[in-house]
């Protein structure tokens, strides 16, 4: 038992997506999710999450 975290980072190293799932998920599966949770915020304006 244990916890897989998938994140995705920008070029410095800030987190643009976090998603935490049971370490027996296979990564391929927790690919899609990571990349539907990518937030972005512009200055002005709140966060928007895009689903790609």
């Amino acid at each position: 038992m244990g916890t897989k975290r998938s994140v995705l980072t920008d070029e410095k190293g800030l987190p643009l997506a976090v998603v935490i799932s049971g370490a027996n998920t296979h990564d391929i599966k927790l690919l899609g999710e990571t990349l539907d949770h990518i937030v972005v915020a512009e200055a002005g304006f709140e966060p928007t999450t895009f689903g790609l």
